[in-house]
């Protein structure tokens, strides 16, 4: 629980900065190395646990539970973090204006398809909320779908005996 909390603590650095400074190239450097360490810190923290609580000997059932359970952990504080990264981008006028020329975008693509044009309403109607839970929900397929590879670099098998 405390390594998914730690977790989800880089996980939230990132999505804020992404967010909440959207044309600070800092930021952006920044939001994307802590991208890429966010994987090599989850295998990381996988092999801590399986070195301190399981011996140093974990199955792959075992670490891929481990790792999901991680996951969840650091989705709580991930999805706090979107909620007000989301809240705060969507509640400026720059926001507003990229939300409305990327929907102006889609409708100059759509054309006069009326399926797309549906979607697009739909689109405009999305809350904060709505916003933040397709994002939050995506990350979390993601990292299920990551875990089940993470897993085979934190597992550590049983030795075989010699007899």
């Amino acid at each position: 629980m405390r390594f998914g909390m730690i977790l989800g603590l880089v996980m939230s650095m990132q999505i804020l900065l992404s967010l909440m400074f959207p044309g600070s190239l800092f930021a952006q450097l920044f939001s994307w190395v802590l991208l890429v360490f966010t994987p090599i810190l989850m295998i990381r923290l996988g092999i801590v646990v399986r070195k301190q609580a399981y011996g140093n000997m974990m199955l792959y059932g075992r670490a891929l539970w481990y790792l999901m359970l991680q996951l969840i952990f650091a989705l709580i504080p991930f999805t706090l973090a979107a909620y007000v990264g989301f809240s705060r981008l969507l509640g400026t006028p720059e926001g507003q204006e990229m939300m409305q020329k990327s929907i102006e975008m889609w409708s100059q693509v759509a054309g006069d398809d009326p399926s797309i044009q549906r979607g697009i309403d739909m689109i405009r109607q999305l809350s904060v909320w709505d916003m933040t839970w397709q994002f939050v929900m995506s990350v979390a397929m993601f990292g299920m779908l990551f875990n089940y590879i993470a897993a085979f670099f934190v597992r550590r098998g049983v030795p075989t005996r010699q007899i």
